[in-house]
């Protein structure tokens, strides 16, 4: 509940004007990939969002760590090579984590 409640709060924060495209890319994702495939995709894009971030003063640094701690960013690779194995035979879902990976958020 703690993830989703954070997801909400970073998702709008990670979208500038031009990411219109992500949006869509997500519900996408929501609608075609297993539920544990898209809450990875989600991550992803928060961790990603995350990385991007300045700690500007104390309190956003610990808003920072307490975000990426929560995410679990620091797993992101070792929770991906999961999700490869467990559908390496769903194309589809190969497809979505390596554009993922690949995307330059």
């Amino acid at each position: 509940m703690r993830q989703w409640l954070l997801a909400l709060v970073l998702l709008p924060l990670a979208r500038p004007a031009a990411a219109q495209g992500i949006d869509e890319w997500l519900a996408k994702a929501q609608r075609e990939q297993p539920r544990a495939v898209f809450l990875f995709l989600e991550r992803r894009l928060n961790c990603a969002h995350l990385a991007g971030e300045e700690a500007t003063n104390a309190e956003r640094a610990a808003f920072l760590r307490f975000a990426v701690e929560n995410l679990r960013c620091a797993t992101l690779p070792t929770d991906e090579a999961k999700l490869r194995r467990r559908h390496a035979s769903q194309r589809n879902v190969i497809a979505a984590l390596n554009e993922a990976r690949d995307r330059q958020w």
